[in-house]
């Protein structure tokens, strides 16, 4: 799951400092493009504003600076995104973000010392403070370490961050278009539509029994609970994955499809299909629920792969899903058996943090751009690029609707915000538009009272029950 796009700088701002490590606007600016996309955004993630300039810092000369200035909690000039809790939230978000673009960038070949030249760095002022032998007395991974050292150093952190809020405020982004008032407006928007494009994130399978990932109680929780790893994420690493298997593999259990039944969101979304309305269903699962449900192949694309096939690390042989299955329930790692050793596996095909996503997603993603007349997001925090950049990559006088527990993807406006479950909407619109949906068992939930918007989104006072066709909604 190649989680995040590059920050972006100004190119000039770079020569004008003597060792700023800014991308560049020739390309130069991280993961590896999409043909489709050129916007090297993170957009919607750092709600701050940013700092005003400071006069003197030495961005490179690491080794020079005091440990109060690594702090911040002494240093004049950081009156910026460090200076409150909300900006320090931002700070350490941006930085993880970084941190996975630099694992990117390894992962996509490029040349460690490329990277930092193209951020425009001293090179004299590196290899006199940082660096004690010569770069071609150096390995790889003491060069990506380099890399990771420089880039994430407090101080070129915060000017990393500086440059990307200056640039998201110099970003257009979509805005609301009037309409879209009620259910009603949306079931008519969607009787109407002839080719919907819906993402679906992991919240359209919560019902099924399937944990999310980010949520209290989600994957990332009960990983951080089960392992000592330094971050939940790094399960689904390729790296970390290379280096050690194990983890992974007894996780592997928990996510492993098979045991579950689609929920009425899943049919829902046959329905549409059945009504010659279904366009693309763009899904960020690996449950392979929308094949369970009867969506036709050709209308979904798993944009993180699935479980259906795995492939070795080495020799690249492929096999399907029920060759590795015995492995998999016992916990074990399924070692290639023509490869013969302990570092060959066969790693489920599911795109893990560091891969590029298969090349169906770019290709139904131009083909369908010109085609959608109607957008629903349901059950997705958008916080995985590049899947998260469908909304902006679709033209914004399309229509565009949320179906979510919160708003997500800000400053980006939906035209309607359902904050709820993506069931409970479901049965809404059906008993709007006089569809039937087969019954679905569903899992017990808790009485949720859904957040007002602050942008005047319509919210929702929905009670939980049992089954979803008992659910009361007010509008």
């Amino acid at each position: 799951m190649s989680d995040s796009n590059p920050p972006a700088g100004d190119a000039g701002d770079a020569k004008k400092r003597k060792a700023s490590p800014l991308p560049d606007e020739e390309g130069h600016s991280g993961q590896r493009k999409p043909k489709y996309e050129n916007d090297n955004s993170v957009a919607g993630q750092y709600d701050t504003q940013p700092p005003e300039e400071s006069d003197g810092e030495d961005y490179f000369n690491a080794n020079n600076d005091s440990d109060e200035d690594d702090s911040g909690a002494d240093d004049d000039d950081d009156d910026g995104p460090a200076s409150s809790e909300d900006d320090n939230e931002a700070l350490s978000k941006f930085q993880e973000t970084l941190i996975e673009w630099i694992k990117t960038q390894r992962a996509d070949g490029r040349r460690p010392m490329k990277v930092l030249s193209d951020r425009g760095i001293d090179q004299y002022s590196l290899w006199k403070y940082m660096v004690s032998k010569d770069e071609d007395e150096m390995t790889d991974d003491e060069k990506w370490a380099l890399v990771h050292e420089v880039l994430t150093h407090p101080r070129n952190l915060r000017l990393l961050f500086r440059e990307e809020i200056r640039r998201l405020q110099q970003q257009d982004y979509r805005r609301r278009i009037p309409g879209l008032d009620s259910l009603d407006d949306v079931a008519e928007a969607i009787k109407k539509a002839n080719n919907i494009v819906i993402l679906t994130g992991a919240g359209v399978s919560v019902s099924c029994g399937i944990p999310d990932f980010r949520s209290p109680n989600g994957l990332y929780a009960q990983i951080e609970d089960k392992y000592d790893l330094p971050d939940p994420q790094c399960l689904f690493d390729i790296e970390f994955l290379k280096i050690e298997p194990r983890p992974f593999f007894e996780f592997a259990k928990e996510i492993y499809p098979g045991s579950y039944t689609p929920s009425p969101t899943h049919f829902f979304i046959k329905e549409l299909q059945k009504q010659n309305k279904l366009l693309r269903n763009y899904t960020q699962n690996i449950d392979t629920l929308e094949a369970v449900a009867g969506i036709d192949p050709v209308n979904v694309v798993t944009c993180h792969g699935s479980f259906a096939t795995a492939t070795c690390i080495t020799c690249r042989r492929q096999v399907s899903s029920d060759y590795i299955k015995e492995d998999i329930m016992k916990q074990d790692i399924p070692y290639c058996e023509k490869c013969k050793d302990e570092e060959s596996f066969y790693k489920p095909d599911i795109v893990f943090f560091g891969e590029p996503l298969p090349d169906r997603f770019g290709d139904c993603l131009k083909e369908d751009n010109g085609r959608v007349d109607l957008l629903l997001v349901m059950g997705s925090s958008l916080s995985v690029k590049p899947v998260a950049y469908i909304p902006k990559i679709i033209s914004p006088t399309i229509p565009q609707i949320l179906v979510n527990r919160e708003i997500v993807a800000r400053p980006h406006e939906f035209d309607y915000a359902y904050l709820g479950f993506a069931d409970d909407f479901v049965h809404e619109i059906c008993s709007r538009l006089g569809w039937t949906l087969p019954p679905s068992k569903q899992a017990v939930r808790t009485d949720l009272t859904a957040a007002p918007s602050s942008e005047g989104e319509p919210s929702a006072t929905i009670t939980m029950t049992k089954t979803y066709n008992t659910v009361s909604t007010t509008d």
